[in-house]
């Protein structure tokens, strides 16, 4: 028996792996291209911003309610109810029958009174302004009204 030879192998080959680096290359460029941009885009926004806030117009400010220091005297008080008074008698005096219109004015001076009494509702005090270097007091009385026909 003979003995046979026996051959080597050749040596085994090592495979080489190309070197891959990252499949996106320009990442970081891309980076800070998209903020220089985004840097610009706000300085630019900066005056039109600027603009935009000295072009709108001021707000509408409420003027404050005026308030009175001491409330309303007695006096104050008493020409408000006589006020009232007067415009009552006033709208409900008819030409035949001025009801009690002459506790406050002279009937002979009156010229013409309407022939109908006038409809009324929500007569009230609206306000009582003392009239500054006297003693007299403006006072303004309000009342819805029907229309006669």
């Amino acid at each position: 028996m003979a003995r046979r030879e026996k051959t080597s192998k050749p040596a085994k080959e090592t495979k080489t792996v190309p070197a891959q680096g990252s499949s996106w290359t320009h990442g970081r460029q891309l980076g800070g291209k998209l903020l220089s941009a985004l840097l610009f885009a706000a300085i630019a926004c900066g005056p039109i911003a600027l603009f935009a806030a000295a072009a709108r117009p001021a707000p509408v400010v409420a003027a404050a309610p005026e308030a009175q220091a001491a409330g309303l005297s007695t006096q104050q008080q008493a020409a408000g109810g006589y006020a009232e008074g007067f415009v009552s008698s006033w709208l409900s005096a008819t030409k035949d029958a001025p009801g009690d219109l002459a506790t406050y004015v002279d009937l002979a001076a009156l010229r013409q009174l309407s022939v109908t009494a006038w409809e009324y509702r929500d007569l009230s005090v609206v306000s009582i302004t003392p009239v500054d270097g006297s003693d007299f007091v403006n006072v303004v009385v309000a009342a819805h009204l029907k229309e006669l026909l």
